[in-house]
């Protein structure tokens, strides 16, 4: 475990790290619905063709942009999506000023690293009460060469510009286990807020995340209000046959008297192919994802998937 002792540097995420999770579902159902529009609009396809593309070209390309500048380079103007999709409501964000105090006693210097917009980042920080704490140490997709993370360059950029650390030095916080791997933060202190999505993999990426942090908070319109979650997890795996493979994770809170984030996953080894079902059964991040795709990674493209992500319940 890396030493926390070190830390001068704190890099963070804007989506999900700066700003409470609690507020995620409300901006980004906006956000993305505002994507599906663009890409309906730009494209001239019908909104569920859209919203199949946004979400394939996300998984695919760490970003729906970045897929869509890959695949759509003649009909996608990078600024005019960024500002298109982030014409959003802000006002369910509320100045915060426990985590203003917290980030002024923090002997470090702090940074942000988006894959969104600096706008979005600034109207985020703005309604929280922490814009003045990010002045000037904000970088965004643009900044990064509509590179997004974990692409090596990108945080490589910022570290360059700002002359952060490679190193123990430097703390990088992240709501997508993905982004950890970036290169460039290889020798960083590596830390996952951990969600519900999906595309968090743990397992998958359990060897780039030194530290994780599980945060669990009650707010209603006008409070934010802690609380004490009273809760018992249980995780596991099966090996039914040599080839089949079943891992279970679910937890009950006994504060509400329901069993709160559950997650099946089952894979089968198809000698060179290999098949993989995730499924989270209910609950906001409610989804599945199955992939059919061969092993060698000189074929990793020759794949068969299908899935339905957590946002596609909460785009009209």
């Amino acid at each position: 475990m890396k030493d926390l002792k070190k830390i001068n540097y704190l890099i963070l995420d804007m989506d999900g790290c700066v700003y409470h999770p609690k507020y995620l579902k409300t901006l980004f159902s906006q956000v993305s619905a505002k994507m599906t529009e663009f890409i309906s609009l730009k494209l001239d396809i019908d909104k569920v063709k859209a919203k199949e593309l946004q979400a394939d070209y996300f998984y695919k390309h760490d970003t729906s942009l970045n897929g869509l500048l890959i695949n759509h380079p003649d009909k996608i103007n990078a600024n005019e999506f960024l500002k298109y999709v982030h014409s959003i409501d802000y006002s369910c964000l509320h100045r915060d000023e426990e985590l203003r105090e917290e980030l002024l006693k923090l002997d470090v210097k702090v940074f942000c690293a988006t894959n969104g917009s600096k706008e979005h980042a600034i109207n985020c920080m703005k309604r929280i009460g922490i814009d003045d704490l990010f002045e000037g140490k904000i970088m965004d997709i643009v900044d990064f060469n509509l590179k997004p993370k974990p692409d090596p360059q990108s945080l490589k950029l910022m570290c360059d510009k700002f002359q952060i650390p490679t190193n123990e030095e430097t703390l990088y916080v992240e709501d997508i286990c993905k982004n950890l791997t970036s290169e460039t933060a290889k020798n960083m202190v590596k830390v996952w807020f951990s969600n519900d999505e999906p595309i968090n993999d743990e397992d998958k990426y359990k060897n780039v995340i030194d530290y994780k942090i599980d945060y669990r908070r009650s707010i209603s319109s006008t409070i934010d209000t802690a609380y004490i979650t009273q809760s018992v997890g249980l995780r596991g795996d099966l090996s039914l046959t040599k080839n089949w493979k079943i891992s279970y994770m679910t937890n009950y809170d006994f504060v509400n008297k329901e069993f709160s984030f559950t997650s099946i996953n089952i894979a089968r080894d198809l000698h060179c192919w290999q098949m993989g079902f995730n499924w989270i059964p209910f609950g906001f991040m409610r989804s599945y994802n199955i992939q059919i795709n061969v092993k060698s990674s000189l074929l990793q493209d020759l794949k068969l998937q299908r899935r339905r992500t957590w946002y596609d319940n909460n785009i009209p």
